[in-house]
């Protein structure tokens, strides 16, 4: 069996199976973080020829590039956001976002003071 086969075998059986796992135990969130690392192990299983492979970033020459490929993804995300919220005004509602990280009683407390999210944000930082 080639490499590739391997490879290919084992990173798709053991990411489908710790995804089923996941679905099974309602919990698909915190498998899917682990199923990222099956290609990586894939690799390490099939026991491919990783010097062999010729990557050098070469940082200095190519420094623009890797710094649009790291701050691209998050521009476009926060220019989707805007574009949304733009298009659909009434579904902009951070209260409501802001209620499912609080439990029932935290959130009337919350209200009834009458504090800002900021200073919730704060105290949940530092407890």
């Amino acid at each position: 069996m080639s490499k590739l086969m391997k490879y290919l075998l084992f990173s798709f059986i053991t990411a489908w199976i710790l995804a089923g796992i996941g679905c099974y135990r309602g919990k698909l969130g915190d498998m899917l973080a682990l199923c990222m690392f099956m290609p990586t192990l894939g690799v390490l299983f099939a026991k491919a020829d990783i010097k062999e492979m010729g990557w050098n970033p070469r940082l200095g020459q190519n420094w623009k590039y890797i710094f649009f490929a790291w701050l691209a993804p998050t521009v476009f995300q926060i220019i989707g956001a805007v574009f949304y919220y733009l298009v659909f005004p009434d579904d902009f509602a951070p209260a409501e976002a802001f209620q499912r990280f609080m439990s029932d009683t935290e959130y009337e407390e919350f209200r009834q003071n009458g504090s800002h999210y900021a200073s919730f944000i704060a105290s949940e930082i530092s407890d």
